[in-house]
């Protein structure tokens, strides 16, 4: 083959391969037309962009999260963690992929096709939730119905039989909370300066000292202080002047008297 024909030849297949270059660009940018992929984004100039999971570099990676070989699984191809990786700490900021799919109405579609699969297992009826949601629904609520009257009629019929009404009823609410709407100030050795007048009134009538009140130690009959002599406190059931004195009853009484008797003379 001459030089004049391979130049022929170039001329022949260069122009068309520049014209099929020419179509696979138009047949790209027609699919990327239509492209409606996930994690694809297009904009005006019809540029592709890939938009990355990425997280931000300053948060931990959730894979860090519990080095224990048995928390967690973390799957690297769709970069998620369905589980909690810590469990243990209630204060935790990630909860797992799984946490977001738990909240709404997830546990009640989740009950609900719990609810089919155990009736299809029965054979009371065929329910499909996803084919019919309105209808598993109606079922299940009517069902939840029915098992809440016979749990009913159930507690009722051991409460004809065995009795314990009583025990069922809340006590009222000043008592449970013991809180009242009656309001009063006191002062620090517990007098009541100021509040309503009925509170402040069946307070006042009913104040006790800031101190412990009838409290009988080393066996004695009446309280610290109940007796006085030449500037002492001391108990009156024994005459004793020391605090933690045993009670020695009248012949204390009686020992006492002798003593300032004597005393005197």
């Amino acid at each position: 083959m001459g030089r004049e024909e391979g130049h022929k030849l170039t001329q022949l297949v260069v122009p068309h391969l520049s014209a099929d270059s020419d179509s696979d660009s138009d047949d790209d940018f027609k699919y990327a037309d239509t492209a409606d992929m996930a994690g694809q984004k297009l904009d005006d100039t019809k540029g592709r962009m890939t938009v990355r999971n990425l997280r931000i570099r300053e948060d931990t990676a959730k894979y860090l999260l519990n080095l224990d070989v048995n928390s967690a699984y973390y799957d690297p191809k769709t970069r998620s963690m369905r589980a909690d990786p810590t469990p243990h700490n209630p204060d935790a900021a990630y909860k797992g992929d799984n946490f977001v799919r738990h909240s709404g109405d997830a546990k009640a579609f989740t009950d609900m096709q719990m609810f089919a699969w155990e009736a299809a297992q029965r054979g009371a009826a065929n329910i499909i939730p996803q084919a019919d949601p309105t209808a598993a629904e109606m079922m299940r609520r009517e069902f939840m119905q029915r098992e809440k009257q016979v749990k009913d009629d159930y507690q009722k019929n051991i409460l004809d039989t065995y009795g314990g009404h009583e025990h069922l009823k809340a006590p009222p609410r000043e008592l449970l909370l013991a809180q009242s709407e009656n309001y009063a100030e006191y002062d620090a050795s517990g007098n009541v300066l100021k509040g309503d007048a009925q509170a402040t009134l069946e307070l006042s009538a009913a104040a006790r000292s800031k101190y412990e009140e009838d409290v009988f130690p080393g066996n004695h009959t009446s309280v610290w202080g109940s007796y006085w002599v030449d500037g002492t406190w001391g108990f009156a059931c024994c005459h004793q002047t020391l605090r933690q004195a045993y009670c020695t009853g009248e012949a204390g009484r009686k020992a006492s008297a002798a003593s300032r008797v004597a005393k005197e003379a």
